[in-house]
């Protein structure tokens, strides 16, 4: 998700219910402004 969205929606659950929120994979390129949660597995 994008930093603006967020501050102009009020929360995580707003950007994701509008459909703002994406998942990517591994060769996704980070944009200045992206917000990111990173999974990994041990």
């Amino acid at each position: 998700m994008r930093y603006e969205d967020i501050i102009s929606l009020g929360s995580e659950a707003a950007v994701k219910k509008a459909g703002l929120m994406k998942l990517c994979g591994r060769d996704y390129l980070v944009q200045d402004g992206d917000i990111l949660h990173v999974r990994f597995n041990i």
